[in-house]
């Protein structure tokens, strides 16, 4: 489709990535995007004849540095991109393969400024889109 001048829906998928904190709460990984000048929850577009869940695990991988393991479908997210495409983003409630990581660096930095865990509670307000705020709030459903 490069160069068509259309775009058509765009399919993408990601993940809530969470650990427990010592006071049994959770901690969440949120990414800060540069380019977009926001805070969001690690996702990726899907690649030719991948499926949700393989996108989800690779794009959080590749943009937390973390490996995951999707465990509970969460919510999916519907918007119109700026050039007036569909883009639909499917979540997962994930976990960290091992022990999770203090320090977190991305795989992507074209794409990714910064990784960060924050509480659950302090992401579900320092995230910028409402969609995300969304998926969080139902994470912390299942969460407790």
């Amino acid at each position: 489709m490069a160069g068509s001048g259309t775009k058509g829906p765009v399919t993408a998928a990601g993940g809530v990535v969470t650990k427990s904190s010592p006071d049994h709460s959770h901690d969440v990984i949120l990414v800060f995007r540069g380019g977009h000048n926001d805070w969001s929850l690690p996702k990726g577009k899907l690649d030719s004849g991948e499926s949700e869940v393989d996108c989800a695990v690779r794009e959080v991988t590749e943009e937390t540095g973390v490996e995951v393991l999707a465990t509970t479908r969460l919510d999916s997210v519907h918007y119109l991109l700026p050039n007036g495409s569909e883009k639909t983003v499917h979540f997962w409630l994930m976990e960290v393969k091992g022990i999770p990581p203090h320090q977190l660096e991305t795989k992507d930095p074209s794409e990714v400024s910064r990784v960060e865990w924050i509480p659950l509670d302090k992401a579900i307000s320092l995230v910028t889109y409402q969609s995300d705020r969304n998926v969080l709030k139902q994470a912390k459903e299942l969460l407790t």
